[in-house]
């Protein structure tokens, strides 16, 4: 829409290593993606390089590998502390590696 066709605005390069996708990668098939959702939503028909986990963003990740690209969209007025959900995102990420949320402002929440 806004995007023009795009999913993310972050400049990644094309053979990123590992994205984290917060509420769930094609767009990266040679990286690994992770997606992470509280309920068991996932989807039966998923690429090779993509696994997905049920996992509370609020609560401290168990994630031991960091990310080069952690996305995530329309999640801050999902989380009733949103400032612990992006202290997790950034301490998740690689050195060098891009975090991007898009989401409605509201300023309110942070």
């Amino acid at each position: 829409m806004t995007l023009d066709g795009k999913l993310y605005l972050a400049p990644i390069s094309s053979n990123i290593q590992s994205v984290l996708d917060i509420a769930t990668a094609r767009q990266f098939p040679k990286a690994q993606g992770l997606g992470t959702d509280l309920s068991p939503i996932q989807p039966d028909d998923v690429p090779k390089n993509c696994r997905f986990v049920v996992s509370d963003a609020e609560i401290s990740w168990s994630f031991t590998e960091k990310f080069d690209f952690v996305h995530g969209r329309a999640l801050l007025a999902c989380f009733r502390d949103p400032r612990q959900v992006l202290s997790e995102a950034f301490d998740a990420l690689a050195p060098g590696g891009y975090l991007e949320l898009q989401d409605v402002a509201q300023p309110y929440f942070l």
